[in-house]
């Protein structure tokens, strides 16, 4: 992957991961990557979180505060879920809130090989959608309210 230009994330050798962190027109994105499935049971080199573990929660928790600190939005992947079921489960909902309350603005999940529903948690700073094929944004600053379009940058998204 990274002779063809490709950054693996989500990578974890026992000392803590670090994120990837990209600059996409002047806006600092780190991508950390986490699964709550081993699916070969003993795995190692991943980003493991177990949900049941405070322990586990306030490692990746950690993770995801330095790389804030690095860049204006964090992106968080997750591996997780119980296949074939369409809503998401309380151990994801319990992940997903220790993700935001440490700084995750974006939580991109896969595994139950099904549409699992998606939500959203509102914290005190900015959600922004992007349409990417017309470049269109919807910057809210810490609510649900105030939409205001135009260009996405980095200082909308503190």
């Amino acid at each position: 992957m990274r002779r063809a230009g490709i950054d693996p994330f989500g990578l974890d050798n026992g000392a803590g991961q670090q994120a990837v962190i990209k600059q996409v027109q002047g806006i600092k994105l780190a991508f950390l990557g986490y699964t709550a499935v081993l699916n070969i049971p003993g795995s190692t080199g991943v980003g493991y979180v177990n949900p049941g573990s405070s322990a586990s929660l306030k490692k990746m928790a950690t993770e995801v505060t330095a790389a804030k600190q690095k860049a204006d939005l964090v992106i968080v992947m997750m591996h997780w879920g119980t296949e074939y079921t369409t809503q998401p489960d309380s151990k994801q909902r319990t992940i997903a809130q220790s993700l935001v309350d440490a700084g995750a603005d974006l939580i991109v999940g896969a595994h139950p090989t099904r549409r699992a529903g998606y939500g959203t948690l509102f914290a005190q700073r900015t959600f922004c959608t992007c349409d990417i094929f017309s470049r269109k944004c919807s910057v809210r600053p810490g609510s649900k309210t105030g939409d205001s379009s135009g260009p996405l940058t980095a200082s909308h998204c503190r």
